[in-house]
């Protein structure tokens, strides 16, 4: 008999002859389902059961959504037992910017979890004023009307953070972006585009994280093309994004001089890129894995097919203005 993952009334009978194994290959969605349609009959199934789907659920979970815990308050009402385990459980949680039971249940989820979390993304906007966060957080997507203080004041909270994503956030400037450098030299990745840093900012996150890894600062319009250039060296940067106009042919011969690491490199529109950075990119990362260019107005049909006349190795996929080289082929595994 093939085992069946949609759980409806018609298949009570068979479920039953089948015994608590049938949970295991329930989604979680299923699960939820067949609770709400019959709360008395879904006690048959013993609570490990139960707590082997829905926490199968959270350790695949890139994020545990606000949705999925309701559900758990809601479905599994009068089993405070279980509700509480599988909330020992979750490690990550995510806000997200339309919520339709508003920021004060938002609140309320985010403090019954808040003890354990290691990953939070937030993007209701006033949600993030109050909120007391874990010292064991790693990994923070903030919401985009966060500020210097408050983001100062979660960087006094949590001392190992590793990944902060601060994409979007236009009051935060270089005043707490050096709080961060200071705070973290374990840093792995921070993402400051369109944000109000400038280059004090990114010249305090290159010369105290020594452990970054990925850098994302596109469209920051307080970034110069000579802080670019003036930046620290790095062997442990391997990815980075930029864009706007402070983006120049110069400035990417000063990256490959100091960043020999870099495999994922993505430049944005109004970066002032000509054909001639773009041969001094591929030529000075021939180790790279992925190149892309969004709306670079400066680099032209000519500039890229002499590129793929001298460098027969490359893989170029092309949409409209957007331009991605491959070191190996995007359409093999």
């Amino acid at each position: 008999m093939s085992v069946r993952t949609e759980v409806t009334q018609f298949d009570i009978k068979v479920h039953h002859e089948l015994g608590s194994d049938i949970l295991k290959y329930c989604s979680t969605k299923d699960i939820f389902n067949f609770i709400s349609r019959s709360p008395n009959l879904y006690r048959i199934y013993h609570n490990s059961f139960l707590d082997i789907v829905l926490s199968r659920h959270i350790s695949k979970c890139h994020y545990v959504s606000c949705d999925f815990i309701i559900n758990l308050e809601n479905k599994l009402s009068g089993n405070d037992a279980l509700i509480n385990n599988l909330k020992e459980k979750i490690t990550s949680l995510s806000i997200p910017r339309e919520f339709d039971n508003g920021i004060e249940k938002a609140k309320k989820i985010f403090f019954s979890v808040c003890e354990k979390l290691e990953r939070v993304e937030i993007k209701l906007i006033g949600m993030i004023d109050g909120l007391e966060f874990s010292s064991s957080l790693k990994d923070f997507k903030a919401p985009e009307d966060i500020s210097d203080e408050i983001l100062e004041k979660i960087v006094k909270q949590c001392p190992k953070l590793e990944f902060i994503d601060l994409m979007f956030c236009k009051k935060i400037t270089d005043k707490s972006i050096k709080v961060v450098a200071n705070s973290y030299s374990s840093l792995i990745s921070i993402d400051i585009s369109r944000s109000q840093v400038g280059d004090e900012g990114i010249k305090a996150i290159f010369e105290n994280c020594s452990s970054l890894t990925t850098s994302h600062m596109s469209f920051c319009n307080n970034i110069t093309a000579e802080g670019l250039k003036a930046l620290k060296a790095s062997h442990s940067l391997t990815s980075i994004s930029l864009g706007g106009p402070a983006v120049q042919d110069e400035v990417l011969k000063a990256f490959v001089e100091k960043y020999s690491s870099l495999k994922v490199i993505q430049l944005s529109i109004g970066s002032e890129i000509t054909d001639e950075g773009l041969h001094t990119l591929i030529q000075g990362y021939p180790s790279f894995e992925y190149l892309e260019l969004i709306g670079c107005s400066h680099i032209t049909d000519e500039g890229i097919h002499k590129l793929l006349k001298n460098y027969p190795s490359l893989y170029l996929q092309k949409e409209r203005r957007n331009i991605k080289f491959y070191s190996k082929s995007p359409w093999t595994k």
